[in-house]
């Protein structure tokens, strides 16, 4: 008698006892005609004999230009959603497909709004991919800012140019690397931040200059701009990444210049370096640990000034921020923590145990429905100072929290963290620690 089991990807497992006599019964090999006539079969026109050695006449040589080989890929125009101007984009590259060029701009013939216009031009054909963007009206950085109703909203108008060098050393196909320098000038815009806005004829009241709380007055300029930076992601692809990834990790190594003597207001030099990893700990969990670096010197912008702030963050999943024209920079904000500490060192990390709760919710509301749920135990620490005085006493919140996934059919939108967080101390004397509501991060990059 023979036992076995079936595979252990069904979703049962099944025993199985098969004769040890039986004998296999097989028929004479079948294939039908359509699967084996190309064995027999001649194409009805073939070529005529040719001698493979005979040299070529070449009647003219001349070197490749992309530009006279046009192709157009895809041109789109849309109103405004209220009618009052539209908008269009346009998109071309030559016949080899290593040069393109994208062409998006609005109008509106109503209203106080500005004309914008965005040119990029992708360049393929050079050993280090690169590029040039244009913008003008079309580039926004945004983040809350100092408790603020509105948040900060800065315009940044001017060039990019920039190039990058992927490398895989082809010891794994997700173990990535890149190189990346970018070259920036721009016109910083910052809008006026506002608490309140009347209801009835729209009109903002901009914060006075003395009523700023924690954070520094923003500030408006010209800035130029370099940047290099090295990133390194190795991590399988599966959908889970997204949702609650139990492999991969990551390390970006960066450092940015400006210089006003060479080009804008501002003269600072500014270092970062942000790794993650996600370890696997059985049945779907995982740990998480991300630790953050910065250290800056010079003056920079008063909005960039590094710290730990009170203001939460905005975060989607990797990929839908930070395409380019929409750029939402980061606050070192602890769970748990209500206070604001500055200086030009900032060192910020997190530690969370995740479990997978319910995969999936029964509830939708206009299309979208509610996602996995995932619970996690959390910890941050951070610290900020300024160099060559002595540092304050570090900062470490503790806590949990619940991640709903918002999610458009199976894709995942935004994921919300609701829980409990304050410092040990607080959890020790029986405090009762504040609820908050967040957007969730779940991979920095």
């Amino acid at each position: 008698t023979v036992l076995a089991t079936t595979l252990a990807d069904l979703d049962t497992v099944r025993l199985v006892k098969v004769n040890p006599s039986r004998r296999a019964t097989t028929g004479p090999l079948a294939i039908r005609p359509a699967f084996s006539r190309w064995q027999n079969h001649h194409p009805p026109d073939t070529l005529s004999a040719f001698n493979p050695r005979l040299s070529v006449d070449t009647m003219t040589r001349e070197r490749y230009r992309f530009y006279r080989h046009p192709r157009h890929l895809a041109s789109l125009v849309f109103p405004y959603f209220d009618g009052h101007g539209l908008f269009g984009t346009t998109s071309w590259m030559d016949a080899m497909g290593r040069h393109i060029i994208q062409v998006a701009g609005g109008l509106a013939w109503t209203g106080p709004e500005k004309p914008w216009l965005l040119v990029s031009y992708l360049n393929g054909a050079s050993w280090m991919p690169w590029g040039i963007n244009y913008f003008s009206n079309s580039r926004w950085d945004f983040r809350y800012y100092d408790q603020s109703a509105s948040g900060l909203n800065e315009q940044l108008d001017g060039l990019d140019l920039y190039a990058q060098y992927p490398l895989n050393f082809g010891q794994s196909l997700s173990s990535n690397h890149s190189l990346n320098i970018n070259l920036g000038l721009y016109n910083r815009r910052a809008d006026a931040i506002y608490d309140s806005v009347d209801s009835e004829t729209g009109i903002i009241f901009p914060r006075d200059p003395a009523d700023f709380r924690d954070l520094p007055v923003p500030e408006s300029g010209r800035e130029g701009l370099l940047s290099i930076y090295y990133q390194w992601i190795n991590r399988r692809p599966n959908r889970n990444n997204i949702i609650l990834p139990t492999q991969g990790g990551g390390l970006i190594l960066r450092s940015d210049f400006a210089d006003q003597s060479l080009f804008g207001d501002f003269t600072f030099s500014r270092w970062e370096a942000d790794g993650f990893i996600n370890l696997p700990t059985g049945d779907g969990m995982a740990l998480y640990v991300r630790l953050k670096g910065q250290a800056m010197g010079g003056k920079p912008a008063a909005q960039d000034s590094l710290g730990l702030t009170r203001d939460p963050n905005i975060y989607l999943p990797t990929g839908l921020l930070n395409a380019g024209i929409f750029v939402v920079p980061e606050n070192n904000n602890p769970r748990g923590w209500d206070d604001v500490r500055l200086g030009n060192r900032v060192l910020f990390g997190t530690v969370e145990y995740r479990i997978p709760l319910i995969p999936q919710l029964p509830i939708e509301i206009l299309g979208l429905t509610l996602g996995s749920v995932t619970g996690a135990a959390i910890m941050d620490f951070g610290n900020a100072w300024i160099s060559g005085k002595p540092q304050p006493e570090w900062v470490v919140t503790t806590g949990y929290e619940v991640k709903i996934g918002i999610q458009a059919g199976k894709t995942p939108l935004i994921f919300v963290a609701i829980g409990q967080a304050q410092p040990p101390m607080d959890w020790d004397a029986g405090i009762t620690p504040g609820t908050y509501a967040r957007l969730a991060l779940i991979n920095p990059f």
